[in-house]
């Protein structure tokens, strides 16, 4: 069983992981390196403490701190994390399968972004991408204000205009700030154009899956029509060819186009699924797309055969329209 990770800024599809495995992607749009682990909660542990807090005399606030051992057979993951608040909110258990997603600064975990629970569907969200760099920030921006406001004090500037100007520098400190803390990664155009041609291959590979089973699942409702067609023209013919002729007629018709219609679609599921192949591959050495002679080419190649395919798709659906049409296939239709 393998889930699909999707990038939590842009929802773009960046790849599947397997139970009991990690999974490293970049997004070619957001430029967040992201990772995932995906297997059973050995080991969880959560401790409630107060947030310190720079200024005297504010409300206390809690945050609860959590530390798991997801298992794996390369050896146990250690993930810890934070939520706002004293509730036990993550839903993830020992002996719960669960998925992990988390931002990665190089190879050191940045900040974790979502628990889920794949049996239950219970996702609990802990952060956006870059959300720690962005309060960082604003904590610094805040603080590189009170030394401009000592200085311009003591040397005669109003009130006013040292408020103003310390405030002044609140965003610019805090933008830069950002920029330098930020997980984001720097693809020069070559790695980002051969990483936006890999997310659209899968993002093409998940919607060719989805098609299969949809033309799956009208094969096998289609068969059955078939089938009873066939049964009720055999029994016509049996008790009489002749008492029955306008309805054999019509039968046979409707079992003509049923027949059509059935060898069409799959044709079309044995090409999807060799496409699907051809996507797979490029995906899995995509890594080494550099070493490979040509390919981009084969990318360029992939592309071409979806557009070809998609043309097939839609002259099918043209069928299917017909077999809808057709008043004894209809007459079949639960």
């Amino acid at each position: 069983m393998s889930i699909l990770i999707q990038c939590p800024a842009c929802s773009a599809p960046l790849g599947n992981i397997s139970r009991d495995s990690t999974l490293q992607v970049i997004c070619a749009s957001c430029c967040y390196r992201f990772g995932a682990v995906y297997g059973s909660v050995t080991r969880r542990e959560s401790e409630v403490k107060p947030v310190q807090r720079r200024i005297p005399n504010l409300p206390k606030r809690h945050r609860r701190h959590y530390e798991f051992q997801i298992q794996i057979p390369s050896g146990p993951e250690i993930l810890q994390c934070s939520s706002s608040g004293e509730a036990d909110q993550i839903p993830a258990f020992e002996g719960d399968l669960v998925s992990c997603l988390y931002t990665l600064r190089g190879e050191r975990l940045e900040e974790m972004i979502s628990v889920t629970n794949p049996i239950t569907g219970n996702i609990y969200r802990l952060a956006s991408p870059g959300s720690t760099a962005v309060r960082t920030a604003i904590g610094w921006g805040l603080l590189s204000s009170v030394p401009m406001l000592l200085v311009l004090l003591p040397n005669g500037v109003e009130f006013p205009i040292a408020l103003l100007a310390s405030a002044s520098s609140i965003p610019v400190v805090s933008i830069w700030v950002a920029r330098l803390k930020s997980p984001k990664i720097r693809l020069d155009p070559d790695q980002k154009l051969r990483l936006a041609a890999e997310q659209q291959l899968f993002g093409e590979k998940i919607e060719l899956e989805q098609r299969v089973e949809e033309l799956q699942r009208k094969l096998t409702t289609n068969q059955a029509r078939l089938n009873q067609l066939e049964s009720l023209n055999q029994k016509m013919v049996e008790v009489g060819a002749d008492l029955y002729a306008q309805r054999i007629e019509r039968v046979s018709r409707a079992i003509a186009i049923l027949d059509q219609q059935l060898s069409q679609d799959q044709q079309l599921i044995d090409q999807y699924a060799r496409t699907i192949k051809m996507i797979e591959i490029e995906l899995e050495t995509s890594r080494a797309v550099e070493a490979i002679p040509n390919a981009e080419n084969f990318m360029g190649m992939i592309f071409d055969r979806l557009a070809e395919l998609k043309t097939i798709d839609q002259k099918t659906q043209q069928l299917r329209a017909q077999v809808e049409a057709d008043e004894t296939v209809r007459s079949l239709q639960p």
